[in-house]
């Protein structure tokens, strides 16, 4: 009862600032995960920044770094959302 947010890993974040399903992120667990939400339960789809070596700081200051990367990244979010 305590559980107010459900944050799966949905999404992976791209080298180049774009945003895609992750792949442990199936069509069936995210909506076995949809159906399983309670009233008062929000469902927050996170985007893991982990490359073929683990986390990758680096990968998000370079999205980060200027302007036009931030503008495509945010371009990747809002094109996932619609």
């Amino acid at each position: 009862d305590s559980v107010q947010e459900i944050l799966p890993e949905w999404y992976q974040l791209g080298e180049d600032g774009t945003v895609s399903y992750s792949k442990t992120s199936s069509a069936k667990l995210r909506q076995a995960v949809i159906q399983a939400r309670r009233p008062g339960k929000r469902i927050l789809g996170m985007i893991n920044n982990f490359g073929s070596n683990g986390f990758d700081g680096a990968r998000v200051s370079r999205i980060v770094a200027s302007e036009d990367s931030r503008r495509r990244h945010a371009k990747a979010l809002a094109d996932l959302v619609r």
